[in-house]
């Protein structure tokens, strides 16, 4: 592997399994602390770090080819795309959201 690969998998501190996993989770709706326990559960020795999983849960994390298969490669920029698209969608309802006035009745 290039040097600049293995500092970038270096830097994640998540192997790219994870990195699939975690995009799996925030898609179905999990919370990043859920996903970080989860992780740690399942593998005492992961590296994974709490303030990684945050960032990565917003799709915001480079894998390279060479750490997976072509197929779990594709699955990964596909997964990428719905986290986006995910994101992007949760951002727009929260804009739009609204509440209903809070009106003070003096009874007098």
């Amino acid at each position: 592997m290039d040097k600049k690969v293995i500092e970038q998998i270096q830097r994640r501190t998540l192997n790219a399994q994870e990195v699939i996993f975690v995009f799996e989770q925030i898609l179905k709706g999990q919370k990043t602390i859920q996903i970080y326990n989860e992780i740690r559960r399942n593998n005492r020795n992961s590296k994974a770090l709490k303030k990684k999983v945050e960032v990565i849960s917003s799709g915001n994390v480079k894998v390279d080819q060479s750490e997976l298969s072509s197929e779990q490669y594709t699955y990964l920029q596909n997964l990428r795309s719905q986290v986006y698209e995910y994101h992007r969608n949760n951002k727009i309802n929260k804009v739009h959201r609204t509440k209903e006035p809070f009106v003070i009745i003096n009874h007098l």
